[in-house]
């Protein structure tokens, strides 16, 4: 049967029209990346809500914003512009797309942080839910176009009056100022309303579209002599060759291109403004304590704005040259890694005289000396106390830390009758946080109710710092590891947040100082085999084949408290992996959750040492009046009913193995603290007492979320849950013998008398 010409011929058109259109629309795919990143960041994470809270929280973040806002939109659709000219065959027949694609690209930029403040709610909770987001922006994408067609009525009614057109130019660069000057403001009202942020951010979304659309044909009146300025014959400059005097000649008669001359400045009034945002951040990146003024919100734009002009220019240097800059680049990073790796955990030398940590049993010793006496016959059970710290980053270490500052504070023989803290991740550095705070303040000066005596330092933003290493210094290293990386630089904020935090771990463990403090457990995990680690403050060989990593470290080094905490909270990709060389070795090592995401695993086996030292002569009478408390911090939600809604036939195939492994990563924890639940009732009986002290408590719609930074909301909503929380209460009047202990096993459960497992 033979085919129909006509019918083919159109067919063929048709191919190849939809071929131009997506070679066409494919030039802007860094462009559509980066702006469907921006929205996720808001629409999915939890994290990013509550850095729209901290935003709004302080009036120079707010400020910084909406200039960042400004700077990224700019970046966006100015190198998008001129990547539609430097590539001009793949756009010459697609006038709309070379010119209204990069103008949606640099008004979405506002639409992501519009979509940002309406996803995140006044208090605690989700605002706008899925499908109101969706509809907002499609909302936008309708204010977009509504406004391209305000442009051209507005040009029509100008007509040529340059006067007019100066004013209107002028008008709306004043309004863009303005706004910015509003939400500093703003901000410095201390509301958490988003009105008027949401009022601004589309006053200023409407004038910078506006200026984008009415720009050409107003530019191009208003500077009549650059159209003139056609030398031909001037010397070709650097400049000339990223930006040719031959990419106007095509469009000459067309508004989206100026003449040379009045490009040529717009192209340098950019690099200009870039070069100054460059310099900001470099100062950022040099001292964390700016970071922290300018906020992860305002972070996260600058450095979008300019990754997405080095990666532009890259792409135009690679056109200029010739060469496939992209592939060379990748291949010198697979060199530059076999070669070195910049993950090195920071490490110091020990400092001269300091002696070498305690054994388990001498701290164990110095313990029941000082609370179990031998020459004493006292009934009572003595409580020894063991804490258990989730991990989940500054949400489980503020509430670890506000959680034992309320019971120090409230029961003076707390400090006392606390054996160990052991934690993962966050709750590692919520129980070091601790761990140094007590060591500051004497007895009943902690967390109160009516009031915070003192700041908590997890309560500050580590996560600025942090954010702008990862998308600066920390991308750099791939290329020339010369700089730190985003761990240190989490350890650097730190010790911004608290000095003490700076001291080395050796100085820190000596005998004379850890003897009548409770011992330090910061969990890790060896990347290489899996295999658990432990930076603790006495020496642990004699009760696990855990991994003492101050026992693996040479002897002349040491690491500050910041760095062992890091080193328990290597949780990708915020701060990856590190290693410590000994001798010819790298032993790389990431977050303690990996293997137990609670610390119960060495609490078990501490406990298990003590009942083999009670077969032991002189050892039975004084352990049988100990009674073992395990005290569990958490801060997840208690888990609802089950959901086996399937995987994708997709995800089965790729990604089977990846989702098994995360989805062990909660279960792994759950199974440890029930073996250690399970060993407290076999092993003591009515004496175990195990209560767990969750933040959430029961089911709720509240947010908690886990990243580097707390807004002061969140804060605030966890020290009253610290100071009036029912079990912590239970726990307290059971710690002063005000009523008899009982075995509080989950959130919500009624306390029972003794093993509840039994």
């Amino acid at each position: 049967m033979t085919a129909n010409p006509l019918r083919q011929e159109r067919l063929d058109a048709y191919r190849r029209t939809v071929s131009d259109v997506v070679r066409a629309l494919r030039l802007f795919t860094p462009g559509y990346v980066l702006v469907i990143a921006l929205h996720v960041l808001f629409i999915s994470l939890e994290q990013g809500r509550d850095i729209v809270r901290q935003t709004m929280e302080t009036p120079v973040r707010l400020g910084l914003l909406a200039v960042a806002t400004l700077f990224l939109a700019m970046v966006v659709w100015y190198t998008a512009r001129l990547t539609a000219f430097a590539h001009f065959e793949a756009v010459r027949d697609h006038r709309f797309i070379r010119r209204t694609v990069p103008r949606l690209l640099g008004f979405s930029c506002f639409s992501a942080v519009l979509v940002a403040f309406l996803r995140t709610g006044s208090d605690l909770e989700v605002g706008a839910s899925n499908s109101e987001v969706l509809g907002l922006i499609l909302a936008e994408i309708g204010f977009f176009f509504l406004l391209h067609a305000l442009s051209e009525r507005l040009e029509k009614k100008v007509g040529g009056n340059t006067r007019r057109m100066l004013r209107i130019l002028i008008a709306l660069h004043v309004v863009l100022w303005l706004m910015v000057i509003g939400m500093c403001l703003e901000g410095a009202t201390g509301t958490t309303s988003r009105r008027w942020p949401v009022v601004m951010i589309i006053v200023m979304q409407t004038a910078f579209t506006l200026l984008m659309n009415v720009r050409g044909k107003w530019v191009r009146a208003l500077n009549p002599k650059d159209a003139a300025n056609t030398d031909p014959g001037r010397k070709a400059s650097l400049f000339d060759r990223f930006f040719p005097r031959q990419l106007e000649l095509p469009l000459r008669d067309q508004e989206e291109v100026l003449p040379y001359a009045t490009e040529r400045k717009y192209y340098v009034v950019f690099n200009v403004i870039s070069a100054v945002v460059l310099a900001l951040m470099i100062f950022v990146w040099a001292w964390p304590g700016a970071a922290r003024v300018i906020g992860p919100f305002a972070v996260v734009w600058f450095s979008a704005g300019l990754l997405m002009g080095a990666f532009n220019f890259k792409a135009r240097l690679s056109q200029v040259l010739g060469v496939p800059l992209g592939l060379l680049f990748i291949g010198w990073v697979l060199v530059i890694g076999l070669c070195w790796d910049h993950h090195k955990v920071y490490t110091r030398p020990t400092a001269a005289g300091v002696a070498e940590r305690s054994t388990f049993r001498q701290h164990l010793i110095a313990w029941l000396d000082a609370n179990v006496p031998a020459d004493t016959d006292q009934r009572a059970p003595v409580p020894m106390i063991f804490v258990l710290a989730d991990g989940g980053a500054s949400r489980s270490g503020y509430w670890a830390a506000r959680v034992l500052e309320r019971l120090d504070r409230e029961d003076r023989t707390f400090r006392d009758r606390l054996f160990c803290l052991s934690g993962a991740s966050g709750g590692a550095v919520g129980i070091a946080s601790y761990y140094q705070w007590a060591a500051h303040h004497p007895p009943g000066t902690g967390l109160k109710a009516g009031g915070f005596p003192d700041a908590q330092p997890l309560g500050q933003d580590m996560l600025s710092a942090t954010l702008a290493n990862m998308l600066g210094p920390d991308l750099l290293n791939l290329f020339l590891p010369v700089f730190r990386d985003r761990a240190r630089a989490l350890e650097m904020a730190l010790e911004l947040a608290d000095t003490s935090f700076a001291v080395p771990v050796r100085q820190l463990f000596a005998p004379e100082r850890a003897a009548r403090r409770p011992v330090l457990c910061l969990n890790t995990t060896r990347l290489d085999d899996g295999q658990p680690g432990v930076v603790a403050s006495v020496r642990t060989a004699e009760f696990t084949s855990r991994i003492d990593v101050l026992d693996l470290m040479a002897d002349p080094e040491d690491m500050p408290l910041s760095t062992a905490m890091v080193l328990s909270s290597r949780f990708p990709y915020v701060s990856p992996a590190g290693y410590l060389r000994i001798g010819e070795k790298k032993h790389y090592f990431v977050d303690g959750g990996y293997f137990d995401n609670s610390g119960a695993g060495i609490v078990q086996e501490m406990l298990l040492y003590l009942k083999a030292l009670a077969m032991e002569p002189g050892w039975k009478e004084r352990i049988a009046q100990v009674r073992p408390v395990v005290l569990h911090l958490s801060n997840t939600e208690p888990a609802r009913k089950e959901d086996h809604t399937g995987v994708h036939p997709l995800a089965n195939d790729a990604a089977a193995p990846l989702l098994t492994v995360l989805g062990t990563y909660g279960a792994q924890t759950n199974i440890n603290d029930q073996r250690l639940q399970r060993y407290l009732c076999e092993a003591f009986d009515e004496l175990a007492v195990y209560m767990d002290i969750n933040l959430y408590q029961e089911a709720s719609q509240e947010e908690y979320s886990m990243s580097w930074s707390v807004s002061r909301l969140m804060a605030d909503r966890m020290d009253k849950k610290a100071v009036h929380h029912p079990v912590a209460d239970t726990f307290l009047r059971s710690l002063s013998a005000a009523e008899p202990w009982s075995w509080r096993l989950k959130p919500g459960e009624r306390p029972s008398p003794g093993c509840a497992l039994r």
